[in-house]
């Protein structure tokens, strides 16, 4: 099973979310589909205001909540998605089990449901995949007509993930619906987070174990500064989380270059994450119960960022560039090995090798088994020149039909 969602909810709330899941589990299991997998923390103090503020005390307790489950699957339809409308622009919550990209015009579809043809200004929709490959928009009161039935299966995972925040709304945190922030504020909070204890998403931080304890999802810090928990202490003393401190302007300075790199991936976005960072982005809003996916925008960018710096210094640093031999013509050429890498698919596995010429020019060849070359190593290739291509703004010229003609072994001092 997958992890469909994590969330956090008001205590209060925890007997009604039980009630609401069990009972759709049981219309799943009249379906003949998996129920969703619900287990929870146990309930943990919050306190604002009081102190040196204004503000009054305020008590509330709340739990961590996480939800697995499999992808349902209904009279050839696969759930796929459930879409959250935020303005006029579309986040996508897609299945952790749907291996396949959703198709681009699913970001930016209309409002109109394909089971109705009805155009509502709906909040949430759901992409569902016939196993024929189609995919359809269907609307949340569309699904049983769409079914031909009760759509239990579907709905199972759809409160799971995207119908859950529907639900949850003033259910989470200290309550009073789904809370927003500035963005910018949100990423001021995360950089300061970032400073002083790195960057650790919530997956690398499950994967560390309990025996790591040092592993604490940058999120939590952020969680925690927005929504401070206490309990009690040795002696009965109270202690509370930790606030972030302020933050230096060194730690912010790239704070809306993040977000003008987020809001530049749009709908037509292959990538489903970062299409929903742009839609963040460009609402330039933090929603509370998507503020992992809101941090993550600070990293996801300076990564990017350094990866982009480190590709543009390598190529400064390297000879320019250019083809040699002519396209078909088969020839000898000496070449040294500067890598390899191989990947299976349905065709089976294929090898890549990389050279160099005495020049600095560059070529690949595409093998259909392993060769004995070793990197660094110089070597005479007869091979054809496949043709004459651009790799990341770089000139390399592909090679087929190659044999080692020689191995020019280094010489040793």
């Amino acid at each position: 099973m997958a992890l469909l969602a994590s969330r956090t909810i008001n205590a209060d709330a925890l007997a009604t979310v039980v009630e609401r899941l069990a009972k759709f589990n049981r219309k799943a299991a009249k379906c003949g589909a998996e129920p969703v997998v619900f287990a929870h923390t146990k309930p943990v103090r919050c306190t604002s205001g009081g102190g040196d503020t204004l503000e009054p005390l305020r008590v509330w307790f709340v739990v961590d909540i996480e939800l697995h489950g499999s992808q349902p699957r209904l009279d050839g339809w696969a759930f796929v998605a459930n879409v959250e409308r935020i303005g006029d622009e579309r986040l996508l919550h897609v299945h952790p089990e749907h291996e396949e990209t959703v198709p681009a015009r699913f970001r930016q579809h209309s409002n109109t449901c394909d089971h109705c043809s009805t155009d509502r200004r709906r909040r949430y929709f759901y992409i569902l995949q016939h196993e024929d490959g189609r995919y359809v928009q269907v609307g949340k009161s569309c699904l049983r007509d769409f079914m031909g039935h009760s759509p239990a299966a579907v709905l199972s995972w759809s409160v799971a993930l995207g119908g859950l925040d529907e639900d949850l709304e003033g259910w989470g945190g200290s309550g009073g619906g789904t809370q927003q922030f500035d963005l910018a504020y949100i990423l001021t909070l995360t950089a300061v987070a970032i400073a002083d204890f790195g960057w650790t998403s919530k997956g690398a931080a499950e994967a560390a174990g309990d025996e790591d304890r040092v592993r604490v999802p940058t999120v939590s810090h952020v969680t925690d500064h927005l929504f401070p928990r206490s309990w009690q202490g040795r002696y009965g003393v109270t202690e509370h989380t930790p606030k972030l401190r302020d933050a230096e302007p060194e730690e912010t300075a790239d704070i809306a270059d993040a977000i003008a790199w987020a809001a530049s991936h749009d709908a037509l976005s292959d990538n489903d994450y970062l299409q929903n960072l742009g839609v963040l982005a460009r609402a330039e809003i933090a929603p509370a119960n998507r503020l992992g996916l809101v941090c993550s925008m600070l990293s996801s960018f300076r990564r990017d960022r350094d990866r982009t710096e480190a590709k543009r210094v390598e190529r400064e640093a390297t000879p320019e560039s250019n083809y040699f031999g002519e396209v078909k013509v088969r020839a000898d050429y000496e070449l040294t090995v500067t890598g390899s890498t191989s990947w299976e698919s349905e065709y089976g596995v294929t090898y890549l090798y990389f050279f160099t010429d005495a020049a600095g020019n560059r070529a690949k060849w595409f093998a259909s088994r392993e060769q004995e070359l070793e990197t660094s190593e110089r070597y005479t290739i007869k091979a054809t020149v496949k043709a004459h291509e651009e790799y990341e703004g770089r000139k390399e010229t592909t090679l087929t039909r190659a044999k080692i003609e020689a191995h020019h072994e280094s010489e040793v001092a």
